[in-house]
């Protein structure tokens, strides 16, 4: 068995190289563990807008039912065309809740040209940028669906 003799030069480069090591490992578990929160702050994201939206379409159902109209717009579907996650997040909520008050409205007496113009050009702060609002494809049945494009605009 052979002897290892271990004088200083040797001692300090096994020590830097564990330190090395240490700090390499808290570096990839950081990157493993912002990763993981962003993924799982999305997720949450996704799950609020989604219980959101369907408890203001309960609340227009049973508002509607109430009311006994005829032709009550149901559902409301809102697309945003951004690539960005985030911002496509973020306009479909912001678009979802202008026009949230169509829930439960006769859409035989919905005017699509004030739906059109309430979303069309309208400026939107999101991560310190201002995005415009154009819509692509407007749809107005039981089921309003709204297509909504987001293009970059000037940072106030």
């Amino acid at each position: 068995m052979p002897i290892v003799v271990v004088d200083r030069r040797w001692a300090k480069r096994l020590i830097a190289a564990w330190i090395l090591g240490v700090v390499f490992g808290f570096f990839l578990a950081y990157v493993v563990a912002v990763t993981r929160i962003d993924q799982l702050t999305l997720a949450l994201q996704q799950s609020t807008a989604n219980s959101r939206s369907l408890q203001a379409q309960v609340d227009a159902l049973e508002e509607s039912l109430a009311q006994k109209k005829k032709n009550p717009i149901k559902e409301l579907k809102v697309t945003c065309l951004a690539r960005n996650e985030h911002t496509r997040l973020a306009v479909e909520s912001f678009v979802y809740d202008l026009l949230s008050d169509l829930l439960g409205k006769d859409y035989t007496q919905m005017d699509p040209t004030i739906v059109y113009k309430a979303v069309e050009d309208r400026p939107m702060h999101f991560e310190n940028q201002q995005l415009m609002l154009n819509v692509e494809t407007l749809l107005i049945w039981e089921v309003v669906t709204v297509v909504v494009n987001a293009s970059a605009g000037k940072v106030n």
